[in-house]
């Protein structure tokens, strides 16, 4: 009778220590982003181990999505099964300053074994304060399509197609980011110069910005126009300010020493936006082409909600010329991105060579590989003009050593962004 007990007790140790064995064989240990983790990059790359003996047939499947709540998975979604490597870098980005989840499954033969514990991690924070907005492809009508009376007979209607997601400064660079910039790179001139090239006319009578005691800073009466726009930034000036950008934010830069675009589309540095952008942009990311949202203006038909210009823009604490004068970003309301002031506050540069429209169907257009003799593309209206150049459509070019109180810019990237509505297993 011992004996039985002896050997009955023995066989549900054994069993139990089969089954403590094997919890430990299927341990997924997460290593990378680690829990609760914090400012980590946009292009992430998710690492883990296994510990225990290994098994050939061993997959693994990532969950991943946005934290909505406590730590929860309610959210999560899987973006890849069946890996056999314990490391995966995804094919999008994720935004800045958002809060994530992960979790690995491990399976074999199909069938879950175990799953790791649920893992949390934020992002970094936006780059020197530029909030970016996501614009997702899409093909859209560029060009007058109110076939309105004020259109120019460059407004040719035509077909784009942006193939590829990007995202554009919410609102134009401001005072205090263009500073950082002057301030950090460490080659700029007194004079506003670097390389030969003129970047902001720091000599102009208009200037916001001086050279004083080694260092640039807002002039002292203009003190409180930190989050103002920047004017009289050269064309050069706005894309040494997108390398210098991309440069700390580790990404590679969009423009070599003459100004030329550098393997774009593809590249995922930051850079001016190209006309076919930022006219998509400035209409919401949309095609809006025959709709009730085919507006006159970023946003909408009512030209005082959405626009600075010469009508309304009179500023008596900060005035430019005779009482006017630019305004605060993002002070009037957004267009349906929620992007600020595309209609009006201050021109903005575009990376394009001016030219006419083709009037065919184009994708990914960069206007003239050469220049036409007339200038870079400005887009947008501003403080100082009329409400005909503040509409979507409307054109004007520059020389890309022009610099204007009225002239100012906005930023582009190229990246592919986490949707959690429409991820798809890749």
């Amino acid at each position: 009778m011992i004996k039985k007990s002896y050997i009955i007790g023995l066989f549900f140790i054994t069993i139990m220590l089969i089954s403590c064995n094997s919890i430990i064989i299927r341990k997924i240990i997460p290593l990378e982003p680690e829990n609760n983790s914090k400012n980590i990059s946009t292009d992430v790359v998710f690492k883990w181990e296994y510990s225990g003996s290994s098994k050939a047939d061993v997959e693994y499947d990532i969950y991943f999505g946005e934290c909505v709540s406590d730590l929860s998975d309610e959210n999560l979604t899987l973006i890849k099964s069946g890996l056999k490597t314990k490391q995966y870098k995804p094919e999008f980005e994720l935004f800045k300053n958002k809060t994530y989840i992960w979790q690995i499954h491990m399976l074999s033969k199909g069938e879950e074994i175990c799953r790791s514990e649920l893992m949390r991690f934020e992002t970094v924070k936006s780059v020197e304060g530029v909030e970016m907005i996501f614009i997702k492809s899409g093909i859209f009508t560029m060009g007058n399509t109110r076939n309105d009376c004020n259109g120019g007979i460059d407004e040719i209607t035509h077909q784009v197609n942006l193939t590829y997601d990007y995202e554009i400064s919410k609102n134009e660079i401001s005072n205090v980011q263009f500073l950082h910039f002057l301030n950090s790179s460490g080659s700029i001139s007194s004079k506003g110069i670097l390389k030969g090239r003129q970047l902001i006319n720091i000599d102009s009578e208009f200037c916001e910005i001086e050279y004083v005691s080694n260092e640039f800073k807002l002039k002292k009466e203009k003190q409180g126009k930190e989050n103002y726009p920047v004017i009289l930034v050269t064309w050069w000036g706005a894309i040494e300010f997108c390398n210098w950008l991309s440069e700390v934010s580790g990404l590679s830069k969009s423009y070599d020493l003459n100004g030329i675009l550098l393997n774009f589309p593809d590249n995922n540095g930051y850079r001016l936006p190209t006309e076919a952008e930022w006219e998509y942009s400035a209409r919401g990311g949309e095609n809006d082409d025959k709709t009730d949202s085919d507006y006159i203006y970023s946003g909408g038909n009512d030209i005082e909600d959405y626009t600075w210009y010469l009508t309304n823009s009179e500023n008596p604490k900060y005035p430019i010329y005779e009482g006017k004068g630019t305004h605060e970003t993002g002070t009037k309301s957004a267009n349906e991105a929620e992007i600020h002031d595309m209609s009006g506050n201050v021109l903005e540069w575009c990376h394009d060579w001016y030219g006419n429209y083709k009037g065919t169907p184009q994708t990914n257009p960069v206007g003239p590989l050469v220049s036409s003799g007339r200038g870079r593309v400005v887009r947008g209206g501003c403080w100082s003009f009329g409400s005909l150049y503040c509409r979507v459509s409307a054109r004007l070019f520059l020389n890309p050593d022009s610099s204007y109180s009225y002239l100012g810019f906005r930023i582009v990237r190229r990246c592919r962004k986490f949707q959690q509505a429409d991820i798809k297993n890749q």
